[in-house]
């Protein structure tokens, strides 16, 4: 998570579509009076703000972005719930302090998957889980992100490094294995819409904090152009609602206890 500036942009935007899925999270955690729940890469808060409205669950939120954490203390009104700075290869916490460690499309950025997963385990219960969600490949919307991948490849001269395959089964159940974990998975599906193409581009693309990464290196080596010219034509052609803008994208939710 600290390899792009999360505070840049308006992701803020862009969350709200992420809530879904925080949901279908809690939904497979029985949080009760007492539960420490963590939240790591919570950005806006979205799985945080949710869990802290269950009685008596104390709630924290990490993330490396101060931007995200100011916004997402503006939702704390009366709620149990505190947000503080810091990485997912390295919480704020002390040992076992967390019955439920959480991150909804958060972790899966984390520049080191390894010291993340064991820093996570670090921080669970003798009988804690953790729960966090990752995108599967395929579809529209990752799509459109291999088309900047593949720019960004050029500029730099290399081929598009992969990302960290926290979708799969295999890998996830060798990350955890050794911290004691036993490891499910479970397919779900996130819609995400706009006005338009045109809105979703301009509001959930641009504004994204890997695009306002990636544009000056692109700008500088003239690749922008051709990759903004080719995402926009595959949204346009894999847009599932022609009156507006809709694309349904697969993730797996993955559930892990400690044996």
């Amino acid at each position: 998570m600290n390899t792009v500036d999360w505070s840049m942009g308006r992701f803020e935007q862009i969350a709200p579509q992420l809530l879904p899925a925080a949901r279908a999270a809690l939904d497979l955690i029985a949080l009760k009076p007492g539960t420490h729940l963590v939240d790591i890469g919570c950005g806006t808060g979205n799985a945080a703000l949710l869990a802290a409205q269950e009685p008596g669950v104390l709630v924290t939120g990490v993330d490396p972005a101060p931007r995200l954490l100011e916004i997402a203390r503006r939702g704390v009104e009366r709620l149990d719930v505190k947000f503080v700075q810091g990485d997912a290869a390295a919480i704020p916490l002390p040992d076992a302090s967390a019955d439920v460690v959480m991150s909804v499309f958060g972790v899966i950025f984390a520049a080191d998957p390894v010291a993340a997963a064991a820093d996570m385990a670090r921080v669970a219960t003798s009988d804690g889980q953790i729960v966090f969600t990752a995108w599967l490949p395929g579809g529209l919307i990752n799509a459109v992100s291999g088309v900047f991948m593949e720019a960004v490849a050029k500029a730099t001269g290399g081929p598009p490094g992969p990302m960290f395959a926290w979708h799969d089964e295999a890998t996830v159940r060798e990350l955890l294995r050794p911290h004691g974990f036993d490891v499910r998975l479970h397919e779900r599906e996130l819609t995400f819409t706009a006005a338009s193409v045109a809105d979703y581009w301009q509001n959930q693309v641009l504004d994204h904090p890997f695009a306002l990464a990636f544009g000056p290196l692109l700008r500088q080596h003239d690749l922008q152009t051709d990759a903004q010219e080719r995402a926009i034509a595959l949204l346009t052609e894999g847009n599932e609602n022609p009156a507006a803008f809709q694309a349904t994208a697969r993730y797996v939710l993955v559930t892990a206890r400690r044996q």
